[in-house]
């Protein structure tokens, strides 16, 4: 069933499908319990993880002009962040502190998020 889904999407979509439900789940286990994540990450190491959530976002905004399934996702960010405001998805992870502060913050979003994009 997988390989007939690479090859009917063709395998570079299928990659950004992965990659981005693999970020949604990571988001929702970090989420459980984030002082056992960052208990390994330096302020360094969280800034460059999330610079590659803003490559990820940049990514989904343009597919999404071109697959109802980005589409849903991107519908997902833009309820999340508003869609009058400018997207930043570091906000409230410039330090580790930070980091696991907002993810207790937002414990319940990510499970509410994660089970939305499931269905």
């Amino acid at each position: 069933d997988e390989y007939r889904i690479f090859k009917e999407r063709g395998e570079t979509e299928c990659f950004w499908h992965l990659m981005n439900a693999a970020s949604f789940e990571i988001d929702y286990f970090i989420s459980q319990n984030p002082d056992l994540f960052y208990k390994y990450i330096s302020d360094e190491a969280n800034v460059a993880e999330n610079i590659q959530w803003d490559y990820l976002f940049d990514v989904i905004k343009q597919l999404a002009q071109y697959d109802e399934d980005f589409n849903t996702i991107y519908n997902l960010f833009m309820d999340w962040y508003g869609e009058d405001s400018t997207i930043d998805v570091n906000e409230g992870y410039y330090t580790v502190e930070s980091a696991i502060a907002t993810y207790k913050e937002n414990c319940d979003k990510y499970i509410e998020y994660r089970n939305r994009l499931l269905k």
